[in-house]
């Protein structure tokens, strides 16, 4: 559950991240140009936190055989 959560965070993010900067072009090219903005910020984050979940996926997995492979051990 925590890998498919994951890819569904990183998935939005990187669409989120997709729009901001294609919307970031199109007001480039029309003269308006922000310098500070922060509103990329929250796509970045969204990233992160989708890698966080996949990662910490893989390690629950792992300590799961691991502890799988002691309980047989006498």
């Amino acid at each position: 559950n925590l890998k498919k959560s994951g890819r569904l965070f990183i998935y939005t993010g990187i669409i989120s991240l997709s729009v901001y900067i294609i919307s970031w072009i199109i007001r480039l090219n029309s003269g308006n140009v922000l310098l500070y903005n922060t509103d990329i910020v929250l796509p970045i984050f969204i990233t992160i936190v989708g890698l966080f979940f996949s990662i910490q996926s893989d390690v629950l997995m792992v300590s799961k055989k691991v502890k799988e492979d002691n309980d047989l051990t006498i």
